[in-house]
């Protein structure tokens, strides 16, 4: 790993345990108030998703048999104390049920080689990393299609932000 993140102790058991959360929300909070040394974060999709797009204003995901559980188109919403940066969607689909808001955050294929997000039915849950229905739930993802060259940007990054050594 130091070829691709000379500043950074890679922990691959720590790595994977940071981002491999099985439980949020309630759940979560609880478990990590008690204990904060186990924290981590559960960063797979819910609600059945295997497969998310995105094209232009439409927003949908499959399970991991390609059947479609949501196609939906979304409009930017503005939010006040939006204090985690996010870029806010919500689609006027009233039965949209799970996926009525997601919260982007602001990274990118182009400058940070993956995909930061959030979804839910009501606003208030994606305010918070740590409180909520989804405390301790955000997506990371890569393109379907990435490159060796954006796989290795996207570990050198998580690496760097996360498994830097303290100075």
């Amino acid at each position: 790993m130091s070829m691709y993140c000379a500043s950074c102790t890679f922990d691959r058991e720590y790595l994977l345990y940071v981002c491999t959360g099985d439980v949020y929300g309630e759940e979560a909070i609880a478990k990590y108030s008690a204990d904060p040394e186990s924290m981590r974060f559960d960063c797979y999709y819910i609600g059945g998703v295997a497969k998310m797009t995105i094209e232009g204003n439409v927003i949908s995901g499959v399970d991991a048999e390609g059947n479609e559980i949501f196609r939906h188109t979304y409009a930017p919403v503005e939010v006040e104390n939006n204090e985690n940066g996010f870029i806010f969607y919500k689609t006027e689909d009233e039965n949209a049920g799970q996926f009525t808001y997601f919260a982007f955050g602001s990274d990118t294929m182009a400058e940070t080689f993956h995909l930061e997000f959030r979804y839910a039915e009501d606003l208030a849950d994606l305010m918070s990393w740590f409180e909520g229905n989804y405390a301790y739930w955000n997506v990371g993802t890569i393109a379907e299609n990435y490159t060796e060259e954006e796989i290795l940007g996207a570990i050198n990054l998580f690496a760097t932000e996360n498994l830097s050594a303290e100075e």
